[in-house]
């Protein structure tokens, strides 16, 4: 798992701009740590132990907040448990996938999208 989290921060330093926001679905602990970005999501780790929004509540956040990338970590290290609604995630109408890494996929907001709409 260290050498897939080594190549997928290489990856984003290759990608996404320094300023660019970015969240990690169902997380990374170290990778705000690694890349020295501040985190501009309130969860840094999806876990139904902790996290008490749904898929669709991510959804929404993500859009309200205007996250620029999302990194989705396709194998977990957690066997068991993990975050659940994660099988129902579904960025595709806000984003597009920029890469495909063994361990990662990394998606950019589309142009035009994450607007509110009252």
């Amino acid at each position: 798992y260290v050498g897939e989290f080594e190549r997928m921060v290489r990856r984003c330093a290759d990608l996404i701009p320094p300023g660019d926001s970015v969240a990690l679905v169902p997380g990374e602990d170290p990778f705000f740590f690694a890349t020295r970005r501040k985190p501009r999501f309130p969860v840094l780790m999806f876990d139904d132990t902790i996290t008490p929004y749904g898929a669709a509540g991510l959804e929404q956040m993500l859009r309200e907040r205007r996250i620029d990338w999302v990194i989705i970590k396709t194998r977990p290290q957690l066997r068991k448990g993990g975050w659940s609604p994660l099988a129902s995630f579904d960025p595709s109408r806000d984003y597009e996938i920029v890469d495909v890494l063994p361990a990662h996929v990394i998606l950019k907001r589309r142009s035009g999208s994450g607007r509110v709409v009252p």
